[in-house]
């Protein structure tokens, strides 16, 4: 289900310190309204790459946010007000801004893009916390004495995280996760469908998706047996998914991120295998369908202690170059709006 409220956690909350007026695309000359907002920005229950005390698992907003008066909800702007991240709370922000009385929708923007530090591409989280990723929300101003709006601001990102460690093995050794790949995802917001880059366009992921200009990294290098214990390696993408109901594993492939992982091992007769692909590329909900959409405010976490009867046996389901053109692997996700989830892989 589409969900219209997304929530995060928030290192930098709000308090008024001043504000702007300042009208853009004015249409309507009207007596001006007086309405409180009430502004809720809920915890993210996750962790990022780093230790459990760290930052990484919150969204901060830096420098300024937006509330943005409008004439309904797709309507023309009556006040644009600008208010300074300099004081922190909890979590809330309550105020009451004067607008046009021609306004009954206002919308909210944290971290909005800029020319200096653009957050319109994905982002892999790290230890520290993130402020490449937009925080938005919008809400009905409802008539009154003064008015009201209440606001649940969240990410405009869904999650893609992995955890955990492969192992023990029997069949295979001297196992190496050497380079965690997301693939198959939007490059920018306005995007209409996913772009999956194949090896042929050199130098590949990790480059493509490392453009420093660009403060996008969709690529990890590991060279173990996974994450440490507690932590957590986290992509954001733009949400994205399919308007025709997914039934199979290769409509799920064309629409879901692919999580790529390089490989190498001691396979079952001794020989010594490098650079090898584990390609999980579909998602399945704890009910059997494939996921149909992968939504804001949404984690979809892989534990990779989960893979490990599927590469431990006689022929590991592993390809020779990266994200083939064909299924290899799916998963089964139980999701839950901003908490952990569990995978489960199948064949």
């Amino acid at each position: 289900m589409k969900k219209n409220v997304f929530y995060a956690s928030l290192l930098a909350s709000v308090v008024l310190a001043s504000c702007s007026n300042d009208a853009e695309n004015v249409v309507i000359d009207s007596t001006p309204q007086n309405v409180a907002v009430a502004l809720n920005l809920p915890k993210l229950k996750s962790k990022q790459v780093g230790d459990a005390g760290l930052a990484g698992d919150r969204v901060a907003i830096e420098g300024e946010y937006k509330l943005i008066a409008k004439q309904g909800i797709d309507g023309p702007v009556t006040n644009t007000l600008m208010f300074p991240a300099s004081n922190l709370i909890s979590g809330t922000w309550n105020s009451v801004v004067n607008i046009s009385g021609a306004a009954t929708f206002m919308d909210f923007i944290g971290n909005d893009d800029d020319g200096v530090k653009t957050n319109n591409v994905n982002t892999r989280q790290g230890a520290s916390t993130s402020s490449a990723v937009r925080v938005i929300g919008g809400a009905v101003i409802n008539p009154g004495t003064p008015g009201s709006c209440v606001i649940d601001a969240g990410p405009e990102m869904a999650r893609i995280e992995i955890i955990g460690e492969f192992g023990p093995f029997s069949t295979i050794s001297n196992f190496v996760v050497n380079k965690i790949h997301i693939n198959n995802i939007k490059t920018f917001r306005e995007d209409q469908n996913p772009v999956k880059y194949p090896n042929a366009e050199e130098p590949w992921w990790s480059d493509v998706f490392a453009k420093p200009e660009l403060r996008s990294n969709m690529y990890s290098e590991i060279n173990a047996l996974g994450i440490p214990a507690g932590q957590a390696d986290g992509y954001n993408i733009f949400p994205q998914g399919a308007s025709n109901m997914l039934s199979t594993k290769e409509e799920a492939y064309a629409a879901h991120p692919h999580i790529i992982l390089s490989v190498s091992y001691i396979d079952s007769e001794g020989n010594q295998q490098t650079e090898k692909y584990l390609n999980v590329v579909a998602l399945k909900d704890i009910n059997g369908n494939y996921i149909q959409e992968f939504e804001p405010g949404m984690i979809y976490q892989l534990n990779l202690s989960d893979l490990t009867s599927v590469m431990d046996v006689v022929n590991p389901p592993t390809t020779v170059d990266p994200d083939p053109d064909y299924v290899n692997v799916d998963v089964t996700v139980n999701i839950r709006t901003w908490e952990v989830t569990t995978v489960k892989p199948e064949v």
